[in-house]
């Protein structure tokens, strides 16, 4: 079981390394972390990549679809 978790978190690792940057960011600032339990989606937005509520969900979004979809197949 330990084994197939390691193998699992390192395909998730090389998923978010083939995002794009901006994708990728926002994926490593809000789920990679230590923190990531008390850093919220407004923390990531309003200082760590400054953009809008709107475009942070669009691209959250794209992200998380995209690390489906590379996953999954």
């Amino acid at each position: 079981k330990k084994q197939e978790a390691l193998e699992y978190v390192k395909r998730v690792e090389a998923a978010v390394e083939r995002l794009p940057e901006i994708e990728r960011d926002l994926i490593r600032y809000r789920y990679m972390c230590r923190n990531y339990n008390y850093i919220s989606d407004y923390t990531i937005y309003e200082s760590k990549i400054p953009m809008s509520k709107p475009t942070y969900i669009k691209i959250r979004n794209r992200a998380i679809k995209s690390l489906y979809q590379m996953l999954v197949k």
